[in-house]
Formats: C-alpha cells, structure tokens, sequence
C-alpha cells in the first residue's frame, strides 16, 4: 500500500480492535518496512508497539558495549 495516512489509519484500526476486543497490552510489528509508524502508533494507541528489527539492533548494540568489544 503506497497510501501512508491510509496505512496508518489501517494500523490504527487493527491495533485499536487488538487492545479493546482482545486486550491486547503490547503490539509486536510483523514487517520491518512498518517501523516508520511505530512510534506514532504507540502513541495513539496508548500501549507498547515494538519493531523487532530495532528491538534486535538495540540488543545487539547493548550486548556488543557490554561485552568491552564496541570500544
């Protein structure tokens, strides 16, 4: 879908209907090309959305500091 605001409005609508009808307390996105609206869609919907994509960067990102070999 090429339509950005209605790809929001789409997420928005699924995550709206995942907390209320499911109660759903966190969402997890499904592609890394929708990471762009995470932070919006959190936003909006109130409750945790992750990326995994950046989820596993900052993992990997904390491991590597903490292990003295980012230096």
């Amino acid at each position: 879908m090429r339509d950005e605001a209605e790809t929001f409005r789409r997420m928005t609508d699924a995550g709206m209907r995942l907390r209320d009808r499911c109660s759903a307390d966190v969402l997890v996105l499904a592609c890394a090309g929708m990471a762009r609206y995470r932070s919006r869609l959190q936003s909006r919907l109130g409750i945790p959305v992750i990326d995994p994509t950046q989820a596993a960067t900052g993992i990997a990102l904390d491991a590597l500091s903490l292990d003295g070999t980012a230096d």
